[in-house]
């Protein structure tokens, strides 16, 4: 839905769907990308700690930096979290 939205496509508001396991929820609305245990519920599919495919996400909010987004990741995997607050 994000690239559509980007590549014209008149999409309104973007949902993010979630459980329990609410690490895109918590980014959206905090900024804070933190792995956390996973709660097994009767979704696999949507039990998960680190979303596939986020990075690409976050290499736009970059500003399209492939130097900031290696930062933020490096800092992620050394630590499990990672708070974007609207500066590089």
């Amino acid at each position: 839905g994000y690239y559509s939205k980007r590549m014209g496509l008149p999409v309104g508001d973007l949902i993010v769907a979630t459980n329990e396991n609410d690490i895109l929820h918590r980014f959206f609305r905090k900024g804070e990308y933190h792995r956390r245990n996973i709660q097994k519920t009767i979704s696999p599919s949507m039990d998960i700690c680190v979303s596939s495919n986020f990075e690409r996400y976050l290499y736009h909010l970059s500003g399209d930096d492939s130097s900031t987004l290696a930062s933020w990741m490096s800092a992620f995997e050394s630590t499990g979290k990672l708070l974007i607050t609207g500066k590089k």
